[in-house]
């Protein structure tokens, strides 16, 4: 209605310019132009891309190597966390400046500014259809805050429930069907399940000797990894809190832990400089990689399960094959604490943050 009432009028005030000038090139000019403004209105008005990827073609170990720069965003703040949600529709960045960015990737464009609380680097959770995001409470380290992306408002806070003050959460994750959100703190696992209310709390594990750092649910939901300060990494049954496996090996606080999406290796990495692959199945250790030179504090699959993106405190990120367990690629990143990266759901973009700070989307054109 509004497109039509727009083009209404453009043709009624082009009318009367005819009355007045009768050469009809002089008349199509200026309706072209008048055209070309309603055209440039409506793009406003019905927000339509800013910013258009070129066409990608989906990474593998075989064309990481070729990798370039895509598109850039939020520079000049220090950032502690990348998250694509699971359609593909949504940035989540994380800053230091306590805010939470949503950002659309259609036309990367700013959603939502969420006020969250900037400690935790491994807190920040889509749900899995892509419709909630959790995040640490701003200013309350010891508590979840989860908002709805329809509406922009807050859902569901768990207010410190069950919870020590002087606790802090240190890695939130959505089970694969959405049902279970997992909360790290201190050295327990806490299980909140969704109901009709919100989040109600129906499961805790206890184990680790130390704090906690991250988890991570395999593909099926059935099996979560925790790893910690007390330098194991354990494997529980999700449905029941029962101990399954000790991942042990580490020499230091294993910081970060991930399941590959095939469910065929579980990696883990942290203060002792490596990255290790252990058979998902039984938990024997396949293989150690010491390229690191300094922490490693972050690990990212991609989709395809082909590659392992790596970050630490040694100005890079390496990119693995998952295969032969080789190096492929180092990106140059600037000298911080947490590295941030993330991989597109549709395999096409990697994401981290480059030697200035700015959050680099990476891709190899078709």
């Amino acid at each position: 209605m509004y497109t039509n009432k727009i083009m209404q009028n453009a043709k009624l005030f082009a009318r009367s310019l005819k009355q007045r000038f009768s050469h009809p090139a002089t008349v199509f000019l200026i309706f072209t132009i008048i055209l070309s403004t309603v055209i440039f209105v409506l793009s406003l008005k019905s927000g339509v891309p800013k910013f258009t990827l070129p066409a990608l073609t989906e990474l593998t170990s075989s064309n990481v190597n070729s990798l370039e720069p895509i598109y850039q965003i939020e520079s000049g703040v220090g950032l502690t966390n990348v998250r694509f949600s699971p359609d593909g529709k949504f940035l989540a960045v994380a800053r230091l400046d306590k805010t939470l960015h949503i950002w659309s990737t259609k036309d990367y464009h700013l959603i939502y500014t969420f006020p969250i609380e900037p400690e935790c680097g491994d807190c920040v959770a889509f749900s899995p259809d892509s419709h909630f995001v959790a995040a640490v409470r701003e200013e309350h380290p010891n508590d979840m805050i989860v908002w709805d992306l329809e509406t922009g408002k807050s859902s569901w806070e768990s207010m410190g429930e069950l919870v020590e003050k002087d606790e802090k959460i240190s890695s939130l994750v959505f089970s694969p069907d959405g049902k279970l959100l997992a909360e790290a703190i201190g050295t327990r696992v806490l299980f909140w399940m969704l109901d009709d209310t919100g989040f109600v709390l129906v499961r805790e594990i206890m184990g680790h000797a130390a704090l906690v750092e991250s988890l991570a649910f395999n593909p099926d939901g059935r099996r979560l990894l925790t790893t910690s300060a007390d330098m194991t990494a354990k494997v529980w049954d999700s449905a029941t809190g029962t101990w399954l496996m000790t991942l042990s090996g580490h020499s230091d606080i294993i910081v970060t832990g991930i399941f590959t999406p095939d469910d065929v290796w579980i990696v883990t990495a942290g203060y002792d400089q490596t990255i290790r692959f252990w058979d998902s199945r039984n938990g024997t250790l396949a293989k150690t990689l010491t390229v690191h030179t300094s922490p490693v504090i972050s690990l990212v699959s991609s989709p395809n399960s082909q590659l392992i993106a790596s970050s630490g405190v040694d100005d890079h990120v390496i990119l693995w094959d998952v295969i032969t367990k080789n190096p492929l690629l180092i990106l140059p990143v600037h000298r911080e604490d947490i590295i941030p990266m993330a991989f597109s759901p549709d395999n096409k973009i990697f994401a981290s943050i480059t030697p200035d700070g700015t959050l680099q989307m990476w891709g190899v054109e078709k």
